[in-house]
């Protein structure tokens, strides 16, 4: 016999579609934002840098996340009938929603602590945030198979809200909801909006704050740093936005489903449209850049295309590192290979790019 599940709680059938056709939307919206701006950094070599790496990690965890949005909402009918399915998603749900919660985490401390500490954070860190970004979720996510509260939880698959057969709530699993996702997001988002204040002060007074310099290129690193802080800014800011609404409205339709159903149907769309519309607002935060902006132009794209297309027929067998030019996207204008001088970097860099920039270069004479 096939496993079913009841999807008539609180909610008709109509009103269900109207949510999945919401969210499903959305998060097409959001995948090909996603995919334009990983397109961008791919396509214009915007990954040399770490800061630039991050964004494009920050990017890969959305697009996956927007995908599993996609699935589980086109997979209504089946996982409504599939309850083994609809466990599977649930699993895939939740493990990459925390995967974008710890890549934001990671994101907003790195940030805070070259700003606020002072601290240089190098490749060593970064491998850390990759791990910790697609394996500490997995810390939690098995705890759901365990006490079986995968299922429905309103509209798509996630740790259920009401029994599979009935309307009744299922208490383990609403606990869950608590423990594993509201709880830990309702403690770490304020410390993470607290830090981003922290760091927006921090580099206010920085910029009106005089200190004596021994290296006379220290106010120019000092003025890249804070344009680099500031391009990178507001992708924290806009993901703590967007999860923050629906987690409000998850908490209250928790409660208030019973009492409240038109209200609770108005959270669900609040929800629906919140929770997918992330990578399209990081997109159109990162058009706003005027370096990504000049390089939409066509013949930029189709110059970028040849290089991508034709590039060993173009490897620069040596440059003197002091001639690099930066563009307006803090990119270099060359490929990097080859034997490369580097004795003279340029002293626009901020010193944590320039030991990237020599680390590379050491890497490639090798």
């Amino acid at each position: 016999m096939e496993e079913s599940t009841n999807l008539t709680c609180h909610l008709t059938d109509t009103q269900y579609k109207v949510l999945i056709g919401i969210r499903s939307s959305i998060a097409i919206i959001s995948f090909l934002a996603c995919l334009f701006v990983i397109g961008h950094i791919v396509l214009f070599k915007k990954y040399l840098f770490r800061y630039q790496r991050m964004i494009l990690y920050l990017d890969i965890v959305l697009i996956l996340y927007t995908v599993i949005e996609a699935i589980n909402s086109f997979s209504y009918d089946l996982a409504a009938h599939l309850l083994t399915y609809c466990k599977i998603l649930g699993f895939l749900e939740l493990y990459i929603s925390l995967s974008v919660v710890v890549a934001i985490t990671c994101f907003t401390i790195d940030i805070f602590l070259k700003v606020s500490c002072q601290v240089n954070t190098d490749t060593k860190h970064e491998v850390v945030y990759i791990l910790l970004m697609f394996l500490s979720p997995i810390l939690v996510t098995w705890i759901p198979f365990y006490t079986q509260s995968y299922g429905f939880a309103g509209a798509w698959c996630w740790i259920k809200t009401f029994q599979d057969k009935s309307c009744t709530r299922d208490s383990t699993a609403v606990a869950l909801q608590f423990l594993l996702y509201y709880i830990p997001l309702f403690i770490l988002y304020p410390i993470l909006f607290l830090l981003l204040l922290i760091t927006l002060c921090r580099l206010y007074r920085q910029r009106y704050n005089y200190t004596a310099q021994v290296d006379p290129h220290a106010p120019q690193r000092r003025t890249a740093l804070r344009k680099e802080i500031k391009l990178l800014l507001p992708y924290p800011f806009i993901i703590l936005l967007t999860k923050l609404v629906p987690l409000f409205t998850r908490v209250y339709r928790i409660y208030a489903a019973d009492t409240d159903t038109q209200g609770a149907f108005a959270l669900w769309i609040v929800d629906a449209f919140f929770i997918s519309i992330t990578g399209a607002v990081i997109a159109v935060s990162f058009s706003f850049n005027p370096g990504v902006r000049e390089q939409l132009k066509w013949a930029q794209i189709r110059a970028a295309c040849r290089e991508l297309i034709c590039w060993h027929r173009h490897r620069v067998r040596e440059y003197t590192a002091a001639e690099v030019v930066r563009s307006d996207s803090r990119s270099l204008s060359f490929t990097l290979s080859g034997s490369i001088n580097t004795e003279n970097v340029s002293p626009l860099l901020t010193e944590f790019e320039n030991e990237e920039l020599s680390t590379a270069y050491r890497e490639l004479e090798d």
